[in-house]
């Protein structure tokens, strides 16, 4: 089917193995009538979900299961009944692999002539989404503790990334079906309950996006980002174990992950008793201690300590995310209300990708309001928490700092309205946003990520130094708008220089941005480096004699 060393290379979002895409499997088209292609339990398949609590995979129909498609592989002599009969005199030629322009296998076509683009991973017989592996990519862990707000973030993020990533030049395009699937099993609408959080030991279905954006030269790329929702639980430390079984299945998206988003709400972060610091929060109250990020974090440090590459995580960007920005606490009003209410949630100026055109995350601003956070930090250290004077151990930054050497502080709010409370007939009590939820700073996490990832190549992502962001040095052209690189003087783009101003290719004088042609007199150079004709010149001549 093709040399060993040809074709692209796949790594499987499930279970991680790498293989050519000409070794891809294909699900077939069910037909009843046909022994071949008759449903039946696919034993990889049930294997790799017996792991995490059975499949989370849906189709439209619910007569047929999809993973109870039969499965097949070109290569193997055993399933060549399943295929064509490949025909290399057939006009067109008749071949059992579908490619695309590039060459790589897309589809296969069944015995039938019935083509399928159903490809599935040889080692897990998962299915691989849309056009997976055509282009590079990047896996993003999403870890939150119970009630950090987890589920609310990543569907809120998932529903409003497209357009508030492409306002800084980064075009965001679902390619699987569950992410779309997951903002409408979990919406946030005024008037309906939040959803659930997700349950512990259930992998769902990783969510897929491709992100488009543009290079210094205006030449387009594209990667595939997945998104793992891993619930903080499946991350918590057995008495006995040295790493819990559970931490260990769950740990291999970790492992696999270029970034990390870690969410936890402010009673989490503290470590404090909640009967001290919650306040208007009945659900709170009453409660043991909130489960203790600083756990997950150290599990996550062990298995990346006890795997291949122990100082990966050196190199991992951990996005901090502390949700529920608004949240009241007591004694910590004066340091919060500055990230709840004040201008550190206005919106992003915007700064660029450094190196190319496109805007994506405002080292500048992030600096200014990173204070109000550090203020909340030290408030900790400090153990300023009224009635709590032993609140200040911030065992979480301590941490951090030991364990993670890529990391930062994020203040989010994914509802920015107030909850009401309701109740069931069956007396459970839920909330629901009491207006249309108005999130606040939910993509800022993201865009650090893209900066430090340098998605877009040029190698000089914005890197964090003691809290701060390093802003990308540069400037911005004030005609197109394109980010340069401070070692140029004049945009490749549109070629002024910071004033406005462009350089005459003929006599190299400066013109300014609103003159099209050269003001030298005699030049007759235009911007471009064309050069005008005798009646032109003549034209013009009388023309500014006339304006004389």
């Amino acid at each position: 089917m093709g040399d060993e060393d040809a074709g692209k290379d796949i790594i499987c979002p499930f279970c991680f193995e790498t293989f050519k895409d000409w070794q891809v499997h294909f699900r077939m088209e069910v037909r009843e009538d046909n022994p071949l292609f008759e449903p039946q339990k696919d034993q990889k398949y049930e294997k790799f979900w017996s792991e995490y609590g059975g499949t989370t995979e849906c189709g439209e129909s619910d007569e047929v299961p999809p993973y109870f498609h039969r499965v097949y592989d070109p290569r193997d002599p055993s399933h060549k009944n399943a295929f064509i009969k490949e025909d290399s005199q057939a006009d067109p030629p008749r071949t059992v692999l579908v490619r695309d322009v590039d060459g790589m296998v897309i589809g296969a076509r069944d015995s039938f002539g019935k083509e399928t683009r159903e490809r599935v991973c040889p080692h897990c017989h998962n299915l691989l989404p849309g056009a997976y592996g055509r282009k590079p990519v990047k896996f993003i862990s999403f870890i939150g503790i119970t009630g950090a707000g987890k589920t609310v973030y990543l569907s809120q993020l998932c529903r409003f990334m497209p357009a508030q990533l492409g306002a800084y030049g980064v075009s965001v395009m679902p390619t699987s079906q569950y992410a779309n699937d997951y903002m409408k099993k979990n919406k946030v609408v005024m008037g309906e309950k939040l959803p659930d959080s997700t349950k512990p030991q259930q992998l769902l279905q990783p969510l897929c996006f491709d992100f488009t954006f543009s290079d210094p030269d205006g030449k387009q790329h594209t990667q595939t980002f997945v998104f793992y929702d891993i619930g903080g639980e499946n991350l918590e430390e057995k008495e006995g174990e040295k790493l819990a079984a559970q931490a260990q299945k769950f740990g291999r998206f970790i492992l696999h992950s270029d970034a990390l988003i870690l969410l936890i709400d402010p009673v989490q972060f503290t470590g404090m008793n909640r009967d001290v610091i919650a306040k208007d929060d009945e659900e709170s109250k009453g409660n043991d201690e909130p489960l203790d990020p600083t756990t997950a974090l150290t599990v996550i440090y062990n298995l990346f300590n006890q795997g291949p590459n122990p100082d990966a995580l050196r190199n991992i960007p951990l996005a901090v995310c502390i949700s529920q920005a608004d949240k009241p606490l007591n004694g910590m009003d004066s340091a919060c209300q500055y990230i709840a209410e004040g201008e550190s949630l206005s919106g992003m100026r915007g700064a660029p990708i450094p190196g190319s055109g496109a805007l994506v995350f405002d080292a500048a601003d992030y600096n200014h309001w990173q204070t109000y956070i550090d203020s909340f930090v030290n408030l900790l250290k400090k153990g300023g928490v009224a009635g709590n004077p032993e609140s200040g151990s911030n065992a979480l930054g301590t941490t951090l700092n030991n364990y993670y050497k890529c990391y930062n502080y994020f203040m989010i709010e994914s509802i920015g309205v107030p909850l009401e409370k309701k109740s069931e007939s069956s007396g459970i009590v839920y909330q629901v946003p009491s207006k249309r939820p108005v999130p606040k700073r939910i993509i800022e996490p993201i865009l650090w990520i893209l900066t430090i990832l340098s998605i877009d190549g040029s190698g000089r992502p914005a890197v964090a130094v003691e809290g701060k962001i390093n802003e990308p040095k540069g400037w911005r052209c004030p005609s197109c708008n394109k980010w340069c690189s401070d070692t140029v003087t004049f945009c490749p783009k549109c070629g002024v220089n910071k004033k406005g101003e462009w350089c005459c290719r003929k006599c190299k004088k400066l013109n300014p941005r609103s003159a099209e042609w050269c003001e030298s007199l005699g030049c007759n150079t235009n911007r471009s480096g064309g050069s005008r004709g005798f009646f032109a010149r003549l034209f013009s001549r009388i023309s500014r004699g006339r304006g004389a």
